[in-house]
């Protein structure tokens, strides 16, 4: 931990520790894990409020094939949505590439996700 002037405590912000500013839990979106992956992929959040999130997975081309919620999650450390590495027919991807976009709130992040077989 890291006292600034004033009351302001900052946690240092690394892969598994949230972020605390001002005794308020920040915002944050972890990376997809595992990444690259063969079952299904977790995207962990860091919400200081109760939440409105959407998962949205695309393929290489652009096309969306999957969306996931959206739903409310509570606020608190590593909420999470998950990617179950199918299609909206239920259907198995099949190897390669994926981008998705998360959106939280009015916070949106986007990144890669590699699907083994």
């Amino acid at each position: 931990l890291y006292k600034l002037s004033g009351a302001t405590t900052i946690v240092p912000d690394s892969v598994f520790a949230p972020t605390v500013i001002g005794g308020q839990l920040a915002f944050r979106i972890y990376g997809p894990r595992p990444n690259p992956a063969r079952g299904p992929v977790q995207l962990l959040m860091d919400l200081p409020d109760v939440t409105r999130v959407t998962l949205r997975v695309f393929d290489a081309s652009g096309r969306q094939v999957r969306e996931v919620g959206p739903a409310t999650l509570a606020s608190g450390v590593e909420r999470a949505m998950v990617w179950d590495g199918r299609d909206d027919a239920g259907e198995e991807v099949t190897a390669g590439t994926y981008f998705y976009s998360i959106t939280a709130g009015a916070r949106e992040e986007r990144g890669r996700i590699i699907r083994l077989r």
